[in-house]
């Protein structure tokens, strides 16, 4: 789905080889100007995606308004 995350452990978690969370890069997002109301979207679009639905030509159109880096 060009959904890009990463695992991260959290509290509780007992094996660096097993984590249970997910990290989300969110500041290379607002890099590219997206700001809270776009992060409801990601959250949509992750959601989605998580419940098995085909997400990435949405993700791919949403991230195309995004290509200019506004902070280096």
């Amino acid at each position: 789905n060009d959904i890009i995350v990463n695992y991260n452990m959290l509290p509780g978690d007992q094996d660096a080889r097993s984590p249970s969370g997910l990290r989300i890069g969110v500041q290379e997002l607002t890099r590219f100007g997206m700001r809270e109301p776009e992060m409801g979207q990601v959250a949509e679009l992750i959601a989605a995606a998580i419940h098995g639905k085909n997400v990435k030509a949405e993700v791919n159109g949403f991230r195309g308004k995004y290509v200019e880096m506004r902070f280096v």
